[in-house]
């Protein structure tokens, strides 16, 4: 619905730069995914244009299986211009980045222009405490390219760290018995305790010698 205070916009070339719109703009032909606007590029209007939209400063040690995902929006028009989105990262910040993967406007099989998720497995940056993701738009003059629900996402990863038994425990009078445990998160990000998950405890009998 806004941008982020962490995100940063850059005109490489020409005079079209990834740009907030909101959903009541007139000139929009396909509502956000989520919220009240989105990134566009109006690549249609600004032909050898190039901008670049930063995510500055993305700290994923210590993180399970981070994952990056973003809805680009697709159409059927102008199927010869290759209007295109490069997702890159930066591990120098900033000063030189590698491409995880491209996106192109043009699909066929999109005959009104809608929503695709994309998604990227970050593990391989879960070392990197200033990671940079750039989404950098080419225009060969060809419908907007449009991005929205942009969202890095990691596992949260908990243990149990201690049993703590108040009674005794023996067959066959098991019931109404306390067993309380303390968990541990072992990732830096926070976790919801508060979340209906279930622990399940298997008792085994072993007799005496």
């Amino acid at each position: 619905s806004e941008i982020p205070q962490e995100f940063a916009l850059d005109s490489i070339q020409g005079n079209i730069y990834w740009e907030h719109v909101a959903s009541n703009d007139p000139s929009l032909t396909l509502a956000p995914v989520y919220g009240n606007g989105m990134m566009r590029f109006a690549s249609s209007r600004g032909r050898a244009s190039l901008s670049r939209m930063v995510i500055k400063q993305v700290d994923l040690q210590g993180s399970s299986k981070p994952k990056l995902s973003f809805w680009y929006a697709h159409d059927n028009t102008n199927p010869n211009a290759r209007d295109y989105m490069e997702v890159l990262a930066s591990t120098d910040g900033g000063r030189t980045y590698s491409r995880l993967m491209t996106v192109y406007r043009y699909d066929a099989s999109y005959s009104t222009p809608g929503w695709k998720l994309y998604q990227y497995d970050l593990s391989k940056f879960i070392n990197e405490t200033c990671l940079h993701i750039a989404f950098e738009a080419a225009s060969y003059g060809g419908a907007d390219q449009s991005v929205d629900r942009i969202q890095i996402q990691v596992e949260q990863d908990v243990e149990i760290q201690q049993f703590i038994v108040s009674d005794t425990l023996s067959a066959c009078d098991l019931d109404n018995r306390s067993i309380s445990l303390v968990l541990n998160n072992s990732t830096m990000y926070d976790v919801n305790y508060d979340r209906s998950d279930s622990i399940h405890l298997y008792v085994e009998l072993v007799k005496p010698d």
